[in-house]
């Protein structure tokens, strides 16, 4: 496989040297294809994944407006990211809810099953967030937002530097934002909270959104960066789920029982708050390596523009 081929994995293949226009034309139909996949999955509301990839289409779309403007212009770009903002947050309470049901539930055993109010109460909110996913897609202001991304595919409001090559636009931002992501890291101190976790995550995301686009222009260099970045965002997910299912089970824990319940009752849910804890101690060690990774294949960013192949050793 060619550098090229392999880093545009999300993407066709672009034409070595590409403008930022075809860069942007690519990018746009890309997520409109994939919009157009799982909205009626999100729509229907049986199957999370739906809700799920409609949600991260929403969020890597907004950062990819980001990466881009230097050739959009200023105010269509700015419109469009509003409301992707609107539909993502929508689609993101839902989502978050699910996650948390599906841990709840591996967290189970048979042998120690929670109160059945634990669910309960979660899933009422699920209900309620569902109804509000379903009002959101059937709204005018969400209709408008579907035609406006299918116009975009077709004719994205580009500026005229739009013409030039694609990787002299996004290389150097690429390499500000990766330096101020590791300058990031280098200022947190050996005890950091999972709140700061949480916001590193999200710098971490942004960077590799930045890193694949840039990757189908750039080569196997960004690509491998971009995936380094998306297993360290991967582990901070996971260390984030686990700290709101957590704070869900204590909150829960704190409001049904006295100081001097009956011990049995509570143990499933203190034997999961024991596995929680475990599994968050792995995590809040784990991210560092990755994000290493990342440093350590983006010094080549600086030097070489395509990468070697697939060997990243």
């Amino acid at each position: 496989m060619s550098p090229k081929a392999s880093a545009a994995t999300r993407h066709d293949a672009v034409i070595e040297g590409a403008s930022s226009e075809a860069l942007a034309r690519q990018v746009f139909s890309h997520e409109l294809a994939t919009w157009a996949k799982f909205d009626p999955l999100a729509r229907d509301g049986h199957d999370p994944e739906g809700v799920h990839q409609l949600r991260v289409t929403s969020r890597r779309l907004r950062a990819e407006l980001g990466v881009l403007a230097p050739v959009l212009t200023r105010h269509s770009a700015g419109d469009l990211a509003t409301d992707l903002r609107w539909i993502g947050t929508i689609l993101g309470r839902q989502r978050d809810l699910d996650v948390l049901d599906e841990l709840l539930t591996r967290l189970e055993h048979e042998d120690s099953r929670f109160d059945a109010s634990v669910f309960a109460r979660l899933r009422r909110q699920r209900d309620t967030e569902r109804r509000r996913v379903r009002n959101a897609l059937s709204s005018a202001r969400y209709r408008s937002l579907a035609r406006e991304l299918a116009t975009w595919a077709v004719d994205p409001p580009l500026r005229r530097r739009a013409r030039r090559r694609a990787s002299d636009t996004l290389r150097p931002g690429l390499l500000t934002g990766l330096s101020a992501l590791f300058e990031l890291v280098d200022s947190l101190g050996p005890n950091v909270s999972d709140e700061v976790l949480h916001r590193l995550r999200i710098t971490i995301k942004r960077s590799r959104y930045h890193a694949e686009v840039a990757a189908i222009v750039l080569g196997s260099y960004a690509d491998t960066v971009a995936k380094d970045l998306a297993k360290a965002q991967g582990v901070l997910g996971d260390l984030h789920d686990r700290v709101v299912a957590s704070n869900y089970l204590r909150d829960w824990r704190a409001s049904r029982w006295p100081v001097d319940a009956d011990a049995n009752e509570r143990e499933p849910v203190d034997l999961a708050l024991i596995e929680l804890g475990d599994e968050m101690t792995a995590l809040r060690r784990a991210w560092h390596a990755p994000l290493a990774r990342a440093r350590r294949h983006s010094t080549a960013l600086y030097i070489d523009a395509t990468g070697p192949g697939d060997d990243h050793a």
